[in-house]
Parts: C-alpha cells; structure tokens; sequence
C-alpha cells in the first residue's frame, strides 16, 4: 500500500496575481485538482478592517472561493510566528 502525496500552494494576499490564484478551481479553469491558500498578515487585516475598497474586493473575492469550493486554505502569518 502507497498513499499518494499531496501538495497545497500558498500565495500572498498582496499578491499582484491575486485574482487569477483565486480561480483555481474554477468552472473552465485548467487547474481542478491543485489545494491552495493564501497567507495574510496583521497589516493587511488591519487595512481591510479600516475599509480599504481594493482590500473589501479581494477578501470578497476570496470569501465567496472559499464557500463554493472550499478552497482556498486561509494562513494568518503573524498569527502563527507569534
């Protein structure tokens, strides 16, 4: 018995190509079987909180990702180096 590995790519939320990451998995989309997440950090938060638009559009973005297909993984990066 061998259990296949898996692999799971993470992409800055400030990442320039941030809205195309956000498609894997999408309907069409060459990409349907890769696991992915997106690491953000306090800073970023703090910003969307404080109501940053371009900021609302991505976390909306990738909040309704998240409902329809699960993905993407969410990695809070200060959280975890504290």
């Amino acid at each position: 018995n061998v259990r296949r590995g898996s692999f799971a790519a993470y992409l800055p939320i400030d990442h320039p190509d941030i809205k195309e990451f956000l498609r894997i998995r999408g309907e069409g989309n060459p990409i349907q079987e890769m696991s992915f997440g997106v690491c953000i950090d306090d800073e970023w938060m703090r910003s969307l909180i404080d109501g940053d638009r371009q900021k609302r559009s991505t976390w909306a973005a990738l909040i309704r990702k998240r409902f329809e297909t699960g993905y993407p993984y969410i990695f809070f990066t200060d959280t975890a180096n504290q």
